[in-house]
């Protein structure tokens, strides 16, 4: 028996469908026993309901996988990924995979802090996400047609969610 989503949290955001119904991806490791226990690699699985196969989107990549959301419009996922197996106090970091070609993308490569809370736009021309810089967190946005961050919100405070509510 397999846990998804994972032990401890069991948080039901690491378990997504996707707009158009097709897909279901999730979160699991796929482990048993003391490897369970000491293992901190974690992988995003899609299944399709149409073919009903899975694929494994985070295969050799050895940290913790979690949090998948799909785009609007069901091409894209991304997900949150830590890179250092172990190492739980790593940097969150911001993957995307186009669906069809399978290639990934490591959007925050070159952005030196964490993204979670991954929401994307309704056009799925961006993304918004959580970030800590300076003992605060604020609401950021990747722009793929830009390829370019943006500080959405300033402030000496800590924003630790949020949701889109229309526009």
């Amino acid at each position: 028996l397999l846990d998804s989503p994972i032990s401890p949290y069991l948080d039901a955001s690491e378990n997504k469908s996707s707009p158009d119904s097709k897909k279901i991806a999730y979160t699991c490791k796929k482990l048993k026993g003391k490897e369970y226990a000491l293992s901190t690699n974690s992988d995003i699985y899609v299944y399709d309901l149409e073919k009903k196969t899975t694929e494994n989107l985070t295969e050799g990549m050895m940290g913790y996988d979690k949090y998948p959301v799909f785009s609007p419009d069901s091409k894209k996922i991304a997900w949150q990924s830590m890179e250092t197996p172990g190492y739980e106090a790593d940097k969150d970091r911001l993957f995307v995979m186009d669906l069809e070609t399978k290639e990934k993308e490591y959007i925050t490569k070159d952005f030196d802090q964490d993204a979670s809370n991954i929401i994307w736009s309704d056009d799925s021309k961006m993304i918004y996400f959580l970030s800590g810089i300076n003992a605060s967190f604020h609401i950021y946005t990747y722009n793929f047609e830009q390829n370019a961050f943006n500080q959405i919100t300033n402030g000496a405070y800590v924003i630790n969610g949020f949701a889109k509510a229309g526009n």
